[in-house]
């Protein structure tokens, strides 16, 4: 299959995210190079493996890694929204026709995206490069990430610049994430644009998350781009200690800040302690396992009615202002 590599940028709440110093102990984020483990880590919680999420179906290998991550959309019906390629090191975002390089440490955890373009079409230029770093502490929570990214376009003879950093900030306290704070610069043509967006978590200290996973709404703040679906089967590390009942987000952009929003949650637990439904906001996420020995004869395949509206994704705050012009692009080659 000759698939084009190419990617996709989802402007919004939380692509960009920073590294710094953490209270949590030190990075442990090396890079895999084709030993034992050649990337994706085999999660089971309990025991089973997730095969759904809410709106996520999650398919897996015969090595138990999660390959493919499907969803639906109301006017199409299912679609791939992630694939994974472990003996390439690739990953495609099928909802955008896009991909990117991808790297893993020894655990298994995702830890950079990349890939860059050079494309000419009748007169029409457009180059660039992004490159997404992630890093995790010796407990296996997600601590940082880092985002660079230029491009330029030519168009009607008229040139454009693009470039924008952004680093985040995941403080975790007493083993659950209890802030993240984004901050982002782009330049477009010379003008800067800052902004920063902040999470405020709080915990219902009586609901354990025993297996410790990564949950449907984290899943959306931790990283606003479609491989945020697979921090659920565990490639972004593991999960807080207890599971979140209130996420406030305060933004900023350019000095101006916009009026927080609230989010609350609220579980039902499986008698093993997985996750048996997520309420966010009102809307209710089910989550579905299977035995690990039975997953390949198991595998969901299609989706039930109730999960063909919308994404529940907040339209949220515009973060990556750079990054829309790349929206467009559907066709735009990644270089290897």
């Amino acid at each position: 299959m000759n698939k084009k590599f190419i990617f996709s940028i989802v402007p919004g709440i939380a692509l960009a995210l920073c590294s710094v110093a953490f209270s949590s102990c030190g990075d442990d984020d090396e890079e895999n190079s084709g030993g034992s483990n050649p990337g994706g880590p085999s999660v089971t919680f309990s025991g089973k493996l997730l095969t759904q999420a809410g709106q996520y179906i999650f398919h897996y290998d015969e090595k138990k890694r999660c390959n493919v991550v499907e969803t639906y959309d109301y006017y199409d019906g299912p679609f791939k929204e992630v694939e994974i390629d472990y003996s390439d090191n690739s990953v495609y975002f099928d909802s955008e026709g896009m991909g990117m390089k991808v790297a893993f440490n020894q655990k298994g955890y995702i830890t950079k995206l990349s890939g860059s373009w050079n494309e000419n079409e009748e007169g029409e230029v457009s180059s660039g490069s992004l490159s997404i770093s992630f890093t995790y502490d010796k407990s296996n929570h997600i601590t940082s990430t880092t985002l660079t990214s230029d491009e330029k376009e030519i168009y009607e003879g008229i040139e454009f610049k693009y470039s924008g950093t952004g680093k985040s900030t995941y403080t975790w306290s007493n083993d659950n994430l209890v802030n993240i704070t984004t901050k982002y610069v782009d330049y477009e043509n010379g003008e800067k644009s800052e902004t920063i967006d902040k999470y405020d978590i709080t915990y219902n200290e009586g609901m354990e998350n025993k297996t410790r996973q990564i949950p449907v709404v984290l899943s959306y703040y931790l990283i606003d781009y479609d491989i945020s679906s697979v921090a659920i089967v565990g490639l972004f590390g593991v999960g807080p200690k207890n599971l979140p009942e209130i996420i406030i987000n305060e933004y900023t952009e350019d000095g101006e800040s916009y009026e927080p929003y609230e989010t609350n949650v609220s579980y039902e637990l499986n008698s093993d302690g997985t996750i048996k439904s997520e309420n966010i906001d009102g809307e209710i996420q089910d989550y579905a396992y299977t035995a690990i020995n039975d997953v390949r004869s198991k595998m969901a395949s299609s989706f039930a009615k109730h999960y063909a509206g919308p994404k529940a994704r907040k339209a949220g705050t515009k973060l990556f202002r750079m990054l829309k012009h790349l929206q467009k692009r559907n066709n735009v080659v990644l270089q290897k």
